[in-house]
Formats: C-alpha cells, sequence, structure tokens
C-alpha cells in the first residue's frame, strides 16, 4: 500500500464493547481503519456519514440482530463485504452474509477474507475506486 492510499476502513458491531475493542484492536495491527457500534440503528447511522469498506458484524445482539442489519447493509451499500460471527450461528444462511464464523472466531480465518474481500479486482471496490477516480 502506498501513502497516498487510504486504509480500508472496517464497521465492527457487536454489543459487548469488549469484543468491539478486541476486534478493533486487531484491525489496527492488520492495517485498517476501524469504525465500531454496539448496536444496529447506531452502526446505520455511523455508515451514513462514514463510509466503510467492509462490516464485521455479530448476529445476536438486542433490538436489531445482524441478520437486519445486515440486510439493511445490502440495501444501502449493495457491494459490501459483510462477515457475521456468531456464539449461536443460524441454521441457514442469511442472505446479504457473505462469510458465517462461529465464536470463537479464529482471527488468522478473518484477515484472510477481510484481505480477499478488499482486494481491488472485487467488484464492489472496482466500482468504488471508478467513482474516486473521477475526482
Amino acid at each position: 500500500m502506498t501513502t497516498t492510499q487510504k486504509k480500508p476502513r472496517i464497521l465492527v458491531v457487536d454489543d459487548e464493547p469488549a469484543i468491539c475493542w478486541m476486534t478493533c484492536e486487531f484491525l489496527l495491527q492488520w492495517n485498517y481503519q476501524p469504525a465500531f457500534a454496539t448496536n444496529g440503528p447506531d452502526a446505520l447511522e455511523l455508515v451514513a456519514d462514514l463510509p466503510c469498506d467492509l462490516a464485521l458484524i455479530d448476529f445476536k445482539m438486542p433490538g436489531m440482530n445482524g441478520e437486519e442489519l445486515a440486510t439493511r447493509l445490502k440495501q444501502r451499500h449493495p457491494g459490501m463485504p459483510i462477515i457475521m460471527i456468531s456464539g449461536c450461528p443460524p441454521a441457514a444462511d442469511i442472505p446479504g452474509v457473505d462469510k458465517l464464523y462461529p465464536k470463537p472466531a479464529n482471527p488468522d480465518e478473518i484477515r484472510s477474507f477481510i484481505e480477499e474481500s478488499l482486494a481491488l479486482d472485487t467488484p464492489f471496490h472496482a466500482m468504488k475506486a471508478q467513482r474516486l477516480s473521477r475526482f
């Protein structure tokens, strides 16, 4: 990555602040810009003001759960990769979720998936790069 490139911003959403903090620490070590919220409505408000390249969300949260959040994120940002982590994973695939990891998740596996998802040849990021190149 050159010094002129921005670090990818990754949204972390978990109702447990300690999990958010720990995940953000990993992301910083991996050279990403973390942004976090502890619930779905705050996450939606955050991405409206602060564009994110990928979302890493918990499934089971009070109020708006991870499935509903993933659906709303995909409606607003159709190509955004979404990774879901869950202590009680659902039996079926969740629409809009690109990868589901059970808790405790292996950080190396998550990192690999993030790197693959943020590769510039993915449709979402190629489209984003094309839009940014116009300015």
